[in-house]
């Protein structure tokens, strides 16, 4: 793959602002890449609207300056934190009882750098959900219980600029609308 680059995640919560997360770096193959191709958003807010542009790179998330280069088999790490900046292991990297699947998509794009991705043609690469149903263990939880961590392996695709995002979905109000 010749360049690649990284969305923030997309999550959908209730309003506890400190109960949400985002994703904020990202690994290749072992190698932290910090934020170098990252979309950081401006706060951990959700985005409640599924028909508003914010879906895809979160509220006010400016440009990536970078671009990551990646090729298909490697393995890919998001890593995901409850506050913009943080990298702490001390807490969970999506708090209290927000248990659901983590998923993560790719889409072409013409230029990764500026994309704004709402309209792209999103794929799934990646999901974790339902782990362990005795007892329930959910991929949220997985990421919690590695430092916000979650490694996949980039399938095959075609060379070219991509955006990423990763985005957990609490399922604990996804009864009424905006809730998931």
């Amino acid at each position: 793959m010749k360049l690649f680059a990284a969305a923030v995640v997309i999550a959908s919560y209730i309003a506890n602002v400190t109960a949400h997360a985002t994703f904020q770096q990202m690994w290749v193959n072992g190698v932290d890449q910090g934020s170098y191709c990252v979309r950081l958003p401006v706060n951990n807010n959700p985005v409640t609207s599924v028909t508003s542009n914010d879906i895809a790179c979160n509220a006010g998330a400016a440009a990536s300056a970078n671009l990551c280069s990646v090729k298909p088999g490697d393995k890919i790490t998001v890593e995901m934190h409850q506050q913009p900046g943080s990298r702490t292991c001390t807490q969970e990297a999506i708090g209290g009882a927000h248990y659901g699947p983590l998923i993560v998509y790719m889409a072409a794009v013409s230029n990764a750098k500026t994309a704004v991705g709402s309209d792209a043609g999103w794929f799934k690469v990646s999901e974790i959900g339902l782990v362990s149903n005795n007892p329930n263990y959910y991929g949220s939880q997985v990421l919690n219980n590695n430092c916000g961590h979650y490694t996949f392996t980039l399938p095959a695709v075609k060379p070219g600029n991509y955006l990423l995002r990763a985005e957990v979905i609490a399922l604990h109000v996804a009864s009424s609308v905006g809730g998931a």
